[in-house]
């Protein structure tokens, strides 16, 4: 069982109990895997860099 741990900025980790997918998740990853560009925009703190480890994981 994972210790649930909050955390105040910075990515999660990859196996980070709280990290919720998203549907950025999914859309990020697919556009990717086709060889696709990609940019992220997102106000402050709404979990890009999260994202970005995650996708990177993925693939």
């Amino acid at each position: 069982m994972n210790k649930y741990e909050y955390q105040i900025g910075g990515s999660l980790k990859v196996d980070a109990p709280s990290y919720v997918e998203r549907q950025a998740d999914f859309e990020l990853y697919n556009a990717l895997i086709k060889g696709e560009f990609c940019y992220v925009f997102s106000s402050r703190q709404m979990g890009k860099s999260s994202l970005r480890l995650q996708t990177r994981h993925r693939l």
